[in-house]
């Protein structure tokens, strides 16, 4: 069971119907190989957007027909009862070959229930176990990020602790990057870049134009806008990493995973930062704040880490 998530707008459910195509067609994915098989995509939300989508896909592949795909444009609830979940299963089961179903997104699959409450999260996962263990296919839940993309989902704990894989969806208007944030089974921060294309569809009613996108694999993910830094962020990045390098420590960074990194306590990382001047302003608390949002915006553009207050670097190959 995986996870994919991002805000709004960020490209998840393009990078999910990219793992689709690869299922479907048996194309690599970013240089994975794929195992072909049939797929089911329930859009909770309404399938009329996925049209457009689908017909790039099928265009860019230079597919005369569409693949095995089989959507269900309708609500589903995978909270209140087991009904939903054994009805899909027996569904699912008349299809052959059934490799990867899809739920997008989990606050529609929750018919009503709330994401943070333990009950309504944990009912949701045990729909989600008897479909996996009832079809054996790979079960993919698209979910929005909170407010702060770092720290993770939106919902209960209980969510992350069930997944195998969570990928983060993140862009900056051109480039859309994935990122491994769990792989119970395999490398994590891991990191795929992707390059909108733009496929022209043809005219409506009106003539007015019809396109739509698809993603292409970037060679390398420097190219991520995002991470170009300059001025004062540039400058404390240097900094940092000058400090972790030369009095930093080997300590554990996540309790859950036991990863340990080169890192020291945030306290003594603002003051260093504070001495070495790169805020220019006669007042204490400004300086405190500067370097406060300087860290926070770095933080953000995954160019640091802070955990159990200890700021690293993360591990990204």
């Amino acid at each position: 069971m995986s996870v994919i998530y991002g805000e709004s707008n960020s490209g998840k459910t393009f990078l999910a119907l990219t793992v689709i195509m690869s299922v479907l067609i048996e194309v690599p994915f970013h240089g994975l190989r794929a195992r072909k098989g049939t797929v089911v995509y329930i859009a909770a939300e309404g399938g009329v957007g996925l049209i457009d989508r689908l017909h790039a896909l099928r265009i860019f592949h230079d597919l005369e027909q569409y693949p095995p795909l089989h959507i269900i444009p309708a609500s589903i609830d995978l909270c209140k009862s087991t009904n939903d979940a054994l009805t899909l299963v027996k569904e699912i089961q008349l299809i052959d070959e059934v490799q990867l179903i899809v739920i997008d997104t989990l606050a529609r699959a929750l018919s009503g229930g709330n994401e943070n409450n333990p009950d309504d999260m944990g009912a949701f996962i045990r729909n989600c176990d008897t479909i996996r263990e009832q079809t054996h296919a790979h079960i993919m839940v698209i979910h929005h990020s909170g407010k702060d993309t770092k720290k993770g989902a939106r919902g209960h704990s209980s969510l992350r602790g069930a997944i195998d894989t969570e990928i983060v969806v993140t862009n900056d208007g051109e480039t859309v990057l994935a990122e491994i944030t769990k792989q119970r089974d395999g490398k994590k921060e891991q990191r795929y870049a992707f390059n909108m294309k733009v496929i022209e569809l043809g005219t409506d009613d009106d003539g007015d134009a019809i396109s739509s996108c698809v993603l292409i694999p970037s060679e390398d993910d420097s190219s991520f806008s995002l991470q170009q830094l300059k001025g004062q962020k540039k400058t404390a990045l240097e900094h940092i990493k000058a400090h972790l390098k030369a009095m930093g420590r080997m300590q554990i960074v996540d309790n859950i995973s036991k990863t340990t990194a080169q890192a020291m306590e945030v306290s003594e990382m603002k003051r260093l930062l504070q001495r070495d001047g790169i805020i220019s302003s006669q007042k204490i608390e400004n300086i405190g704040r500067c370097i406060s949002r300087l860290m926070q915006d770095l933080q953000n553009l995954n160019h640091i880490e802070i955990s159990n207050n200890l700021i690293f670097i993360p591990q990204i190959p």
